[in-house]
């Protein structure tokens, strides 16, 4: 079977796993945008993105694309700083309808941002976020850098492409 891996990518975390992946898997690697136009050969497309405030970044690259892809194998790479598969099933559901969430495998992958590196918008969230935030512990880890990018957190997703063969 043949595979794409299209990806949004802003800080590296995303692009580095979609590197990794594409390295496991030979699938064509694209950022999102820079796609080709017919992806009518790829039997399964794997998207990967991050959240920002909740919501999923490729939210409307996926539904523009829909038509296009909606009857092939469809995983999520959703990477987020918190890692955890409820903040990015979350994620998803609030921003996609149910009709693609049907259709669409899920796999969680904790990511990393360091603090001195983020845009002023961005640095400016995680401050009023952890402004919200009573555990002075959990407050503190929100304002600190943290890389949790590792190759074997691609093992789940690997095993289910393999599994598709």
């Amino acid at each position: 079977m043949k595979g794409i891996i299209i990806f949004k990518s802003k800080y590296g975390s995303t692009r580095q796993y979609a590197e990794w992946l594409q390295e496991g898997t030979g699938y064509d690697l694209f950022a999102a945008g820079d796609e080709p136009e017919n992806l009518s050969s790829y039997d399964i497309v794997v998207l990967g993105c991050f959240i920002v405030i909740g919501s999923l970044t490729n939210k409307s690259w996926v539904v523009a694309n829909w038509p296009k892809i909606q009857d092939k194998k469809i995983a999520l790479m959703v990477i987020s700083a918190a890692g955890d598969i409820q903040t990015c099933e979350k994620a998803m559901t609030g921003s996609l309808p149910a009709n693609m969430l049907k259709k669409i495998h899920l796999f969680a992958l904790p990511g990393r941002y360091i603090v001195e590196k983020l845009s002023f918008f961005d640095g400016l969230l995680i401050k009023v976020g952890s402004s919200l935030v009573k555990d002075p512990v959990a407050k503190k880890s929100m304002l600190t850098s943290m890389d949790n990018v590792k190759r074997e957190h691609l093992q789940e997703i690997e095993n289910y492409l393999t599994s598709l063969k």
